[in-house]
């Protein structure tokens, strides 16, 4: 799990601020921060309760506050930073822990191995396992702008499933991070021993895959389409019975129980033509059933809400551009609400 600066700054903002007193300072936060000049323009006239009488917060208390925060959540990344071993001088993105914090996880280029690579660092054993980018790549002669990184811990606390990717950009609205790579492999955390989930295909192909909450299940599909459900614990796969056929899926949402999952497809042909759909999947059987469609809007489910509403957000493929988010009932089969977004500039 990565640790937001921003979100242990949200919460120590609170306490300086008195809007707030956390018991204690988390390590690991998901929160968003309000961007500065939002926070400025939203604390002006921010009253803070005294004991009998109510003070006025200033814009210049308040940036002071935030900067102290950003100095003291800075202070707290480093002391856990320097709780792990530590092989790259220069990371190239941004550190990530295991959700228990024991583990950390750099990208780097190194000199001396003449590789890009992934370290794990566990913070109680010492253990410092590296993976090199040529390793989980098809052989060339370059190393094509891409990397390694981590996308599930096992609840266990024993594995870390890591994909190799090449990098991109673009794609429809439902296009999810760290939802594609060229394979998925899997690192014991007690002996560095690596294995094959997903392996390396031919000219560069790559999958579309996604964990269930649990770690029970992984649904995976070349292509981002054929997807079938694996089994982690006994390995066996069911195919997804799809109601009708697309050229890419994703935008995966589950249930916390890892029975149900949502995703999003689009389908084109030759004259151009698109048709989105919105589907829900039983993870156990693979029967699916199409829940929206549009040739104009894409589909992406954002919440699921006590088991029989979903928000989804609909994006217009056509102008004007802009987004709307929808309710949908999950027992009545039908939208009950619809109200338009911030539309694009």
């Amino acid at each position: 799990m990565q640790i937001r600066l921003l979100s242990v700054v949200a919460s120590l903002l609170l306490i300086v601020t008195g809007c707030g007193t956390p018991a204690h300072l988390p390590n690991v936060a998901t929160d968003v921060l309000t961007p500065p000049s939002q926070a400025v323009t939203e604390s002006q006239g921010m009253e803070i309760q005294a004991t009998s009488t109510t003070a006025t917060m200033h814009p210049n208390q308040t940036q002071t506050a935030y900067a102290r925060a950003i100095a003291t959540a800075k202070f707290a990344e480093q002391t856990l930073v320097a709780q792990h071993p530590q092989y790259c001088e220069l990371i190239s993105s941004p550190r990530v822990f295991s959700p228990d914090q024991q583990w950390m996880v750099e990208l780097c280029y190194s000199e001396e191995d003449q590789d890009l690579l992934l370290t794990l660092a566990g913070r109680e054993s010492k253990d410092l396992w590296k993976l090199f980018y040529r390793d989980y790549i098809l052989p060339a002669d370059y190393l094509p702008d891409g990397g390694l990184s981590v996308v599930h811990w096992s609840n266990d606390g024993r594995y870390a499933y890591f994909r190799s990717y090449i990098s991109g950009d673009g794609g429809e609205c439902f296009r999810q991070f760290g939802t594609d790579g060229l394979g998925l492999f899997r690192l014991d955390l007690q002996n560095g021993a690596t294995s094959t989930i997903l392996p390396l295909k031919e000219e560069y192909g790559w999958y579309g895959f996604t964990f269930s909450p649990t770690g029970r299940r992984l649904v995976y599909g070349a292509y981002s389409r054929d997807f079938r459900i694996m089994d982690i614990k006994t390995g066996q796969t069911t195919t997804i019975q799809a109601k009708s056929n697309f050229n890419q899926g994703d935008g995966f949402l589950w249930s916390a129980d890892g029975l149900n999952f949502f995703y999003s497809t689009v389908s084109y042909n030759s004259e151009g033509r698109y048709l989105y759909s919105l589907r829900l999947v039983d993870s156990q059987s693979g029967e699916e059933e199409i829940l929206l469609e549009s040739a104009d809007h894409c589909y992406k489910a954002k919440e699921w809400i006590n088991d029989s509403v979903l928000i989804i957000e609909s994006e217009a493929s056509k102008e004007p551009i802009g987004r709307t988010l929808i309710e949908y009932d999950l027992t009545a089969k039908r939208i009950i609400s619809e109200s338009t977004a911030t539309l694009f500039p």
